[in-house]
This record gives C-alpha cells, structure tokens and sequence, in this order.
C-alpha cells in the first residue's frame, strides 16, 4: 500500500503492514495445520464452501473486532493485562451479582459503580501517573477503565473487609481501585488494608500517592506470603499464576485464615474455585464479563461467597453503615 494512492498518513500505514504480517501468520498456521490431512467432504457442502466462507468473514461481530483491534493500536498504550469498560448490559449483570452476594438492593450497587467512575480525584491520579511514568516499560492508557473491578470495588464497600488479599497486579489499577474503596470506608469509620503480591519488580505502580497508605505491595510469591500471612482475610482475589495447581495450593494457604463470611475471587473461568466452595458450603458463580466497543471480548470471574442461609457478616467485628446492609447479615436481619 502507497500512502500516496491511499491517502493514510505514515503512521497508519506502518501499523497496517504490521497488521497484515500478523494475518499472514495467521494464514500460514492455517495451512501447517490442514497441510497433508484428508477433508472427508461431499460435492454438495464443497460447493457451498465459498457462501460460507464469506459469510464468515462478512459477519458483524468479526468485521468490527479486526477493526476495533485496529483502532485500539492508536488509542491505547496498554501491552498487557488489558483494561476496557463494560457494556450496559454486562455492567447490570454485574450489579445484580453483586447484589446477591452483598445481600443489598442492585441500587445500593449502582450507586457504588458511579462512586468510583465519577471520581474525578480518583481518574486524575490515573491520568498523572499515565504521564509521569510514559516510559516505564509499563505503560498505561490515561483513563480509567474498570471491567470487573467495579464489582470488587463495590463489594469492598459494601462488606467493610479489614483485609483484602489480591494475587497478580501489573500495574495496579484493581490495586488502587481497592485502596479507593477502603479510603472511603476509612473515612466512615471502618478501618481496612490491602495486600497486593507479585513475583515482578515494577507492578503495582498506580498504587500511590494518597491511596498509598491504604495498601502495601509485597513482591514475593504469593505461596511463600500465604504461608506465614497470620491475620484474618475477609477477601481473596486470585489473579496471579491461573495453573490450577498454583491456585489450589493459594486455597489451601489461605483457607486456614478465611471465616465463614470471607469471599473469594478468581479472575479466571478455569478454576478450582467451584470445588473449594461445594468443599466450604459456600455458592458459587461464575461472572463473564463483556466488553464495550473492544477487541478481546473479556474475561470470567469465579467467585465463591457465603450462602444465604449462613451468611454471618463483617457484623461480628464491626457495625453496620446505616442504609446499607453487610453483604453478609443473616436472614432474620434481611427479613
């Protein structure tokens, strides 16, 4: 492609060579892979073969994320642990969950949603730091874009957890949107700290400034930590080594100093969660989540949490927010 005959700039024109390398790459592992093998194929689907195709690659859904991808090289910075919004549907979704396991109205939830994403304070940090640390090696894009950390936000606003235990960083942005949380409910009278572990130096960076005091970023493995960690965590987050085995062994660290009322997270849809809740007689869900006006659809969360019949609450070491009922308050309480 000549930018002259195609009238693009320089930049786009760099991009779309490297865009179609990628395609290229993708062509040639098609043909290794169907290379020598026999397609038992009769001539009537043969035929259809071009229709089908076609309609493959005309389709909507891939037509608008091979650009949305496109797009995304120009508007973001990101080259790891992608961040994106939610779409409405999904971001309602998520309320309702959370609703279920905070054991509050889904308007009590929604509102701790536009908490965070209104926060101008809270989106200036993030926009500073985009700045300041511009060569890193890390870069970050400068708005913030929740995903399913709205979720962790609000049920950390909701419960009130004096610790909050989170696996895996990068940057930090479920970091600071955590400390976020417990800054506010500091400020409310209901003291709590974060503890985020990771194996790589240079993680957990948005975690700073006046949400520092709020959380301490350890870099160690997070089995190492777990094995000598003594206080009581009221919620785990999972999203460091997704091996099964890496997380069943975190479980396994970590359930001595979870109560009945802890609630756990994994950022992955491939988890031993569901089995260390049937194991715990906790519930169990599983939250996808989908992505607004993005390429990489996004990811599922698997979440285990007290079951209504048995949810005793933060209630037992702290009380509760008025107009606001702890994500564990038993069902006389809730009735």
């Amino acid at each position: 492609m000549s930018d002259q005959q195609q009238g693009v700039s320089p930049a786009f024109a760099s991009a779309f060579q490297t865009y179609q390398k990628c395609i290229s790459a993708i062509e040639k592992k098609i043909v290794e892979r169907f290379t020598g093998r026999a397609i038992p194929i009769s001539q009537e689907d043969y035929e259809m073969l071009p229709l089908r195709m076609e309609k493959v690659f005309r389709s909507l859904i891939l037509e608008k994320t091979l650009t949305k991808a496109f797009e995304w090289m120009f508007e973001s910075r990101e080259t790891s642990n992608w961040t994106y919004d939610l779409r409405e549907n999904s971001k309602a979704h998520l309320a309702s969950l959370i609703a279920h396991i905070g054991n509050v109205p889904i308007h009590t939830v929604e509102q701790y949603f536009a908490e965070i994403q209104n926060d101008l304070e809270f989106s200036e940090h993030i926009r500073t730091i985009s700045v300041t640390k511009r060569n890193n090696g890390n870069p970050t894009d400068p708005v913030p874009r929740f995903g399913r950390r709205l979720g962790w936000y609000a049920l950390a606003r909701i419960c009130k957890p004096k610790v909050i235990i989170e696996t895996g960083l990068d940057k930090g942005l479920g970091s600071v949107t955590l400390a976020a949380a417990l800054r506010r409910n500091v400020s409310e009278g209901y003291p709590g700290h974060y503890y985020g572990l990771d194996i790589h130096k240079n993680t957990g960076f948005l975690l700073s400034g006046a949400y520092a005091p709020y959380g301490t970023i350890v870099i160690q493995d997070s089995v190492e930590f777990l094995k000598t960690f003594k206080e009581q965590i009221d919620l785990l987050i999972l999203d460091g080594c997704h091996l099964p085995e890496h997380e069943e062994n975190e479980l396994a660290l970590a359930e001595p100093r979870l109560t009945p009322s802890s609630i756990i997270i994994s950022d992955t849809s491939q988890s031993p969660i569901l089995d260390f809740a049937k194991r715990t007689n906790r519930e169990f869900q599983l939250f996808i989540e989908k992505s607004q006006d993005y390429w990489h659809p996004g990811v599922g969360n698997t979440i285990a949490f007290p079951c209504r019949t048995r949810r005793e609450g933060f209630e037992h070491h702290r009380e509760v927010p008025r107009g606001v009922q702890s994500c564990c308050s038993s069902n006389s309480q809730k009735m």
